[in-house]
Formats: structure tokens, sequence, C-alpha cells
């Protein structure tokens, strides 16, 4: 029944915006970290919000649900796309910027390194990796943030180091960063490209 309410993109995106205080946190880590302009890869974007910060860009966003993809089509415009992010269909170092939003906790450590893979391979040399992701449960700062993400649908919480060790092999992490919105505490992991061999 969870799973049926928030399949609807419009449900969805009301809740998420209501519990992340119209994501301000969020939007202001993107803001800080990644330039609005070139080719921008949101994977994982959901019902497409976050295409809104990118007016001057080359926005595209994927993700594996048809119903957020339509919304997000039918409310930003066309340029969302369900897609499997281990084989993304885009040339190689076509991306200056990829956004990773509450997203890794969704995966396991297989197929995020398989995404990983994916992502060295589609961003640009000199491009950057943006990830944004709760901490882990036993990480949040009181009471309200652990019962939400302990009601999260993302049963991967994972903590820095965690995820500095997924993301070693593919990307050098050039700043770490641990904020705290009205209903979670975030991570932000700034990545550069090490260079791409085929």
């Amino acid at each position: 029944m969870i799973n049926d309410i928030f399949g609807s993109g419009r449900v969805m995106e009301w809740v998420r915006i209501l519990i992340n205080n119209n994501f301000r946190v969020i939007k202001s880590m993107i803001r800080e970290n990644l330039d609005d302009k070139g080719d921008i890869l949101d994977i994982g974007c959901g019902t497409g919000y976050f295409s809104r910060l990118f007016k001057f860009s080359k926005y595209v966003g994927i993700d594996s649900s048809l119903k957020y993809v339509g919304f997000a089509n039918k409310k930003y415009g066309g340029k969302f796309f369900v897609m499997d992010a281990n084989k993304m269909n885009f040339k190689n170092k076509l991306f200056d910027g990829v956004l990773m939003i509450s997203f890794l906790h969704h995966l396991t450590d297989k197929e995020l390194d398989g995404i990983f893979h994916d992502v060295k391979r589609v961003l640009k040399i000199e491009g950057k990796l943006i990830i944004i992701d709760p901490v882990p449960v036993y990480e949040q700062k009181n009471f309200l943030r652990k019962f939400i993400f302990r009601h999260d649908r993302g049963c991967y919480g994972r903590n820095k180091e965690q995820i500095f060790r997924l993301l070693e092999p593919y990307f050098n992490i050039s700043s770490y960063a641990v904020k705290n919105s009205l209903t979670c505490t975030l991570q932000l992991f700034v990545c550069n490209n090490k260079l791409y061999k085929r």
C-alpha cells in the first residue's frame, strides 16, 4: 500500500518537499558545488524536482520508475527517461556534472559498483560527481530524523568510510561535508573523475 501511495509522482514530490523543508539544504549544496552550465545528468531523478535549478544547462534526468518519469516529463518538460543506471545509453565523456540525490541508500554495494563504473564512463575527465545522501539511521542527530529514516524505503544507509570505499576505484573525493536540514542529516561528496581508461 505504501509503495502504491508513494508511486504517485504528485504525492511523492509533495511528501518529499514537506519532509525536506522545500529541499533548502539540498538546493544550497547543489548550487555551491555544481555550476549551471554544460551537460548535467541527474541519476535517480525521481519526480524531476531538481531540474528547476538548471536553467542554462542541458539537463537530463533518468530513473527506473515509469510513473516518476511520466510525472516529471509532464511537469518539467521532456528531458526525463526511464533508464538503468548500470547501462546508460549515453556517449563516453558527455556530462560536465552528475547528480545522485538520496539515491545510494536504495542500492546494494554491487549495484553501486556497476553504476559508478558507468558514471565514470559518461563523465568528462574534468567533470564532477555530486552525491547527497542521508547518513545512516544511527548517525541521525535527533529522534525525528531517526524516525524518518528508520521508515525510509532505502535499506542500505552507509557512513562516510563505506561510501569512500565504493567511490575510491573510480573517483577522487575533493570534499566532504555533513549538514543538517529540518528533518535529516545529509552527507555531501564532491568527486572528480579519475582518468577514464577503456
